[in-house]
């Protein structure tokens, strides 16, 4: 999986890092920590990355300047609610964006 979520409060922001924790992802340090911090750092700008086991963030003006399409909470939840029942985590690693935007049509 490598998707980049806008997590615009920090309640959309925990619930990403929790989603994320479940399938398998740390932070570089390997730590399943919910960092208010990092939320704090660019609030409402926050974007998430899950790329495959590694979380990262930054602002969402860096995602778009990496020309990387960027999931809204509702296209978000949406993913979730159709792979809730997903036996294969790998399969939900391993998915592009590109996968999962055509998964939300």
């Amino acid at each position: 999986m490598d998707i980049v979520v806008s997590t615009p409060t920090f309640e959309n922001y925990t619930e990403v890092i929790k989603y994320a924790i479940t399938i398998g992802a740390t932070w570089a340090n390997g730590s399943k920590t919910i960092y208010k911090s990092i939320w704090t750092e660019y609030k409402e700008n926050t974007c998430i990355r899950i790329k495959r086991n590694s979380l990262m963030y930054h602002n969402r003006k860096f995602y778009i300047y990496k020309n990387k399409n960027i999931l809204t909470m509702n296209d978000f939840y949406s993913f979730k609610f159709r792979h809730k029942n997903t036996n294969n985590i790998n399969y939900l690693k391993y998915m592009s964006i590109n996968d999962i935007l055509k998964d939300l049509k």
